[in-house]
């Protein structure tokens, strides 16, 4: 593959990163010091629902032009929507310590695979970068980490303009990469976003799928596995 490709282009979260206390569990816990009572579990549920009304493309309200006050609005809607019972006078104070918990470098780790993956994509010859969607929050992130903060491109939503999966995001990113579809390898963890979407627009992707058995061919699970496909 080595003859084809010059970029490979990784997602962020559930892909080089994750949050370490879970979601739920920091939810949870920020929650109830203002007043709220839902459970990890009940947090667990509603984040997930709320997430995927908020991301999703088929919501007849849903747009994928983004920028950084969209972003703030997108996560304002749906900690309210987890958090829709606990005491109103408090909702605002809520949210502020939420988006700083997940501003917070400490609370977030990279997958134990991403540094040996990367360290050799490089002395292949590879340039490497992260396309997500996101907010200004994952810079910071990305900086404090020795291997992320080393990463030659950053292609963050609220600063493209353009949430993932639309085709302006990827297009944009061609342009500032000044390379051609096909010379473009994205990874990452979401079907729609990271694989398909990038696909139809003539670039090469391959599905992460962490924990699970490959089902599919090109499936990954393990950034690792990659190595033995790019030379």
């Amino acid at each position: 593959m080595k003859a084809t490709i010059e970029v490979v282009l990784f997602d962020a979260v559930g892909t080089l990163i994750f949050p370490d206390p879970p979601v739920a569990v920091a939810y949870e816990m920020i929650g109830r010091r203002f007043g709220s009572e839902v459970s990890v579990e009940q947090v667990g549920e509603r984040f997930r629902a709320a997430f995927r009304l908020a991301y999703d493309q088929r919501n007849s309200g849903q747009v994928t032009r983004t920028s950084e006050a969209n972003e703030l609005a997108r996560w304002k809607a749906i900690v309210g929507a987890v958090f829709f019972d606990a005491p109103v006078e408090n909702g605002n104070e809520l949210f502020s310590a939420l988006w700083q918990h997940f501003a917070e470098p400490t609370n977030w780790r990279v997958f134990d695979d991403v540094q040996p993956t990367i360290e050799v994509l490089w002395q292949r010859g590879y340039r490497v970068g992260i396309a997500s969607n996101f907010d200004e929050r994952l810079l910071n992130i990305c900086q404090s980490s020795p291997i992320l903060r080393q990463f030659d491109s950053f292609f963050i939503s609220s600063q493209v303009g353009w949430s993932k999966p639309a085709p302006e995001y990827y297009r944009a990113i061609e342009q500032t990469l000044n390379v051609s579809p096909s010379r473009i390898l994205m990874i990452g963890d979401d079907e729609q976003n990271d694989v398909r979407a990038p696909l139809s627009l003539g670039w090469r992707a391959r599905w992460l799928v962490r924990g699970d058995a490959a089902s599919q061919p090109g499936q990954l699970t393990s950034l690792l596995d990659l190595l033995s496909e790019v030379d």
